[in-house]
């Protein structure tokens, strides 16, 4: 090889490794560690065998700790909403409901990984609830991001003392049907199968009389399983049983 200039290219020695070890491949367990660190197949030294104890502790701690990230990665993506963790004003995490909500349509990307709002008026408003977090104004701010088919709901809070310097937001799409589990109704909250799908009705904002039309019985046997359902669930109003129904462990996708 050449210089730019034409002249030869000095040839310069590879700089030797100051421990004296020399690998093609590093080794994945402690006897291969300690057959490369012995010199005479004897035992080592009290320093280097601190070390090497040292540092598959530390591999263990790593691996463990990928596994609780990963572990609860994977319930994140079980929660009905987007979530996302804003460090620096950066996404630093997002759920696959969040990516899904953050398409454009209200709220997006930027190419720094900071979260906006499509509406220049409202991405005002997301950047001045962000100060006002920042500055410990405000523990919760609360927005409505609008879209061409609706709306989408917004509320970011603060990190809290483990994370101080972060926001966590949570998105939801207003006009997104929530999703039901009859199994889940019937096991929680001892329902009949009827009443779980007059349950699953109720969910979805309808009134006695469009739940009877839907599964075609009578407004009063539909109103008669709502008694059923409020007495087995421990509530005293129709909204509640949406709010435990709808926030609950059957909630969960």
């Amino acid at each position: 090889m050449a210089h730019a200039d034409g002249g030869p290219l000095a040839q310069s020695e590879e700089e030797p490794d100051a421990s004296g070890v020399h690998l093609s491949k590093e080794p994945t367990t402690e006897a291969g560690w300690r057959a490369v660190l012995s010199t005479d197949g004897g035992a080592l030294e009290a320093p280097v065998e601190a070390l090497l104890h040292a540092y598959f502790r530390l591999q263990r701690r790593h691996a463990e700790t990928v596994r609780w990230a990963e572990a609860l990665a994977g319930a994140l993506e079980r929660v009905p909403l987007g979530l996302v963790v804003l460090l620096e004003r950066r996404i630093c995490v997002a759920n696959r409901e969040a990516y899904r909500l953050i398409d454009g349509r209200g709220l997006r990307r930027t190419v720094d990984d900071e979260l906006a709002a499509t509406d220049a008026a409202v991405h005002g408003k997301l950047a001045a609830a962000i100060e006002r977090l920042e500055r410990g104004e405000r523990p919760r701010v609360a927005l409505v991001v609008p879209r061409p088919d609706g709306c989408l709901q917004m509320v970011l809070t603060q990190g809290g003392p483990s994370l101080p310097d972060a926001i966590v937001v949570a998105l939801a799409d207003a006009k997104a049907a929530p999703e039901t589990d009859l199994e889940a109704y019937r096991s929680l909250y001892g329902l009949t199968p009827t009443e779980s799908k007059v349950a699953a009705q109720l969910v979805l904002g309808r009134s006695p009389r469009e739940i009877a039309e839907v599964l075609g019985v009578g407004v009063e046997t539909t109103r008669t399983h709502v008694k059923h359902i409020l007495h087995k669930m421990g509530c005293h109003r129709q909204v509640d049983v949406v709010r435990r129904l709808v926030t609950g462990p059957a909630s969960l996708r």
